[in-house]
């Protein structure tokens, strides 16, 4: 996966960067709707951050701007694959779309807080 990107769409803030928040268009995740979280630890291979693999037309029409085809409202972010286990996260493609969904989650158990 040598610099492969995810794309993800999200808000952004007045310095250009996402806006970070639990909800689905803000950089993060909504507890217990995208992830597992048990006694305030998330655990891998249980969810996490919604991302699309290459091509942007991988993602829903309404999570993509006009530029890419869709209807959504919010920019395109590229997310480098090889950044993530500086975070201990990981990417893991979705056992029913592996070519067109995925997951940003935590390479090892961790707490919530850390995670999001």
């Amino acid at each position: 996966m040598d610099n492969y990107l995810l794309y993800r769409s999200m808000k952004i803030n007045a310095n250009g960067l996402p806006v970070v928040g639990a909800t689905a268009r803000t950089l993060g995740i909504r507890e217990g709707i995208d992830i597992l979280v048990m006694e305030g630890q998330v655990k891998q291979n249980t969810g996490g951050m919604s991302v699309s693999p290459p091509p942007p037309s991988n993602l829903p029409t309404h999570r993509r701007s006009a530029k890419f085809g869709g209807t959504g409202k919010d920019p395109l972010w590229e997310i480098n694959v090889n950044c993530l286990s500086v975070f201990q996260l990981q990417y893991r493609p979705d056992p029913h779309q592996p070519n067109k969904h995925g997951f940003i989650e935590p390479i090892t158990e961790m707490p919530l807080e850390e995670y999001q």
